[in-house]
């Protein structure tokens, strides 16, 4: 394979797949030696399934270069990358490609654009796709449109999300700084564009303004802020309050107030955190409050209870103080309670697309729940709706999903399920201030002890995570907290990828990835909540083959 001038990565994935060692280790020697950072999934892959011992310590090797390579391509000014981009040499410019594709650098994309184009070994396309993914210009959408039209899949997929990508961060927060035209007419005909993009476009726009580089576009972004008060806005101002333009923070501030003065609870808590911190003799909320102290008892129950679960569940009270008062309290609960929403609604769509009964209907509403997005998917409705097509019994280890939908369908009322229908009708009375916090405590405080019991049913199984460290190929149960190594004797009849929570059954019969609604975090070696993308959720239709049936939907729908 080294003969080749040029070895594509569907050549070396296809290697990296044959039964023989050698040439699998001929692989791995090429990825090393040309430090080929755009095999790093494929290398990943490779690793979640690789069993000989050598290779596995290879392979680790392979992917320590590949990660030293983007930590020194990161530090290297852009000065010194530009040469390589304009060398008239390919394989130069291929170097240069490999460095840029380690960082986001729009200086670095523009120059790819003007002197890369042209390129037009699988490599090189390979790497402008991925760096005008990363680096959306208006100037690059002639190159992703005919990458669009490449040969190879994977250049094909990243030019479709780099057009979606400028579209977004790059062309919709220009019809959004319209908004604050002085003219009344144009301002109207913004006002009619914006209403046909989405929300979560939307969200990704501002976004994309409060990151830009220019502190002028961020101040835009922050002024349109006030535009667009929801309650999903919330999590953006969270992560922009400390910006680092400070007019942008104080505007962020600003939309922040605005929303808990509509009575929006989560913004209420962001603005007293904000104000004690920044008025350090201010009292803090809970000695404010006329109930402060009152919760000891209820922290400390939860607490004792939340032991025998994941640490993804223990996170919302680990930082919370015993004397903490009913509104600090009732977040935590409120976080919860959309933690256990996450570990069911997500994978009772996985256990549907794989092993229960499809049907046209059933489809319609497991596919509408990927549309609205986990966050907004009525849980106890989708539970209802997909029991029919459940048939088997499931056992006291069986995968919890299952678990869970088939003792709903049967009476009487699974706890469960009742307890998720209380939560999702009183969370948006707590969210709207429309009753007092203390007057909602005693209820949400025991709805929450019911809720975590009737979840229990998930403890029988195992929530396994394959990853590297210096030391080898780990294999952790993350059902455990702290998580323990699994016993790996009992998973060999289970494919595990790198980083890939998988969820397996008590009895090790069964099993089913958790990706992409909970992600494995390397940075902190822990379970996170993820709400999957566009890019997160076309990748989960091919995995589980139904990606077709997804579009014919889209189609229905549209019709």
């Amino acid at each position: 394979m080294t003969d080749q001038p040029s070895v594509t990565l569907e050549q070396i994935r296809q290697a990296l797949a044959q039964p023989n060692q050698a040439i699998r280790k001929r692989a791995l020697a090429l990825i090393y030696n040309e430090a080929k950072v755009e095999a790093g999934p494929i290398l990943e892959e490779y690793l979640g399934r690789e069993e000989d011992p050598a290779l596995q310590t290879l392979a680790l090797k392979v992917l320590e270069k590949l990660n030293s390579f983007r930590e020194c391509a990161g530090q290297v000014p852009t000065e010194r990358l530009a040469p390589l981009l304009q060398n008239p040499d390919p394989q130069a410019r291929l170097m240069g490609l490999r460095a840029a594709a380690t960082r986001n650098d729009a200086d670095l994309a523009k120059i790819v654009v003007r002197h890369c184009s042209r390129d037009e070994s699988p490599e090189a396309r390979q790497l402008i796709a991925h760096i005008l993914r990363e680096n959306p210009l208006p100037e690059g959408l002639p190159i992703l449109l005919d990458l669009a039209n490449a040969e190879n899949e994977k250049i094909r997929e990243d030019a479709i999300e780099g057009i979606l990508q400028v579209i977004t961060r790059r062309l919709y927060p220009e019809v959004l700084k319209t908004l604050l035209d002085p003219s009344p007419a144009l301002k109207m005909r913004a006002y009619q564009l914006i209403s046909r993009i989405s929300r979560p476009n939307l969200l990704e726009a501002l976004e994309a303004m409060l990151n830009n580089a220019d502190p002028e576009i961020c101040r835009l972004g922050g002024k349109l802020l006030s535009s667009f008060l929801n309650p999903d806005l919330i999590s953006l101002l969270s992560r922009h309050a400390d910006h680092q333009d400070a007019e942008t923070a104080a505007l962020c501030k600003r939309t922040l107030v605005l929303l808990a003065q509509k009575g929006h609870f989560e913004a209420a808590q962001l603005v007293e955190k904000f104000t004690a911190r920044e008025k350090p003799g201010s009292p803090v909320a809970g000695a404010q409050s006329p109930v402060s102290g009152t919760c000891a008892d209820a922290v400390r129950t939860l607490k004792d209870l939340l032991i025998r679960f994941p640490a993804f569940l223990q996170t919302p009270f680990l930082d919370l103080p015993a004397n903490a008062d009913i509104p600090q309290t009732l977040l935590r609960i409120r976080d919860l309670h959309a933690r256990i929403r996450t570990m069911i609604a997500g994978p009772l769509l996985t256990a549907y697309f794989g092993y229960g009964r499809r049907g046209p209907t059933s489809d319609r509403i497991a596919f509408k729940a990927l549309q609205q997005g986990m966050a907004r998917v009525d849980l106890p409705a989708l539970i209802t709706s997909l029991a029919p097509a459940f048939d088997s019994l499931a056992g006291e280890t069986d995968l919890y999903p299952l678990m869970i939908v088939l003792r709903s369908k049967n009476p009487p009322v699974y706890p469960l399920y009742e307890r998720l229908a209380f939560f999702q009708k009183t969370i948006p009375t707590l969210s709207s201030g429309s009753a007092a916090p203390a007057a909602l405590f005693t209820p949400l405080f025991q709805g929450a002890i019911e809720l975590l019991k009737s979840f229990e049913v998930l403890l029988p199984n195992r929530m396994v995570v394959k990853y590297s460290d210096p030391a080898g190929i780990r294999v952790l149960d993350f059902m455990k907290s702290p998580p323990v190594p699994a016993d790996t004797r009992l998973l060999v009849n289970f494919d595990l990828p790198m980083n890939d929570p998988t969820l397996v059954s008590g009895n090790s019969a069964c099993a089913m990835s958790l990706s992409p609604f909970l992600k494995y975090d390397q940075a902190t070696r822990t379970i996170v909540a993820n709400e999957p993308g566009e890019h997160d959720l076309w990748e989960y239709l091919t995995k589980l083959n139904i990606l077709d049936s997804f579009l014919a939907f889209l189609k229905e729908k549209a019709a």
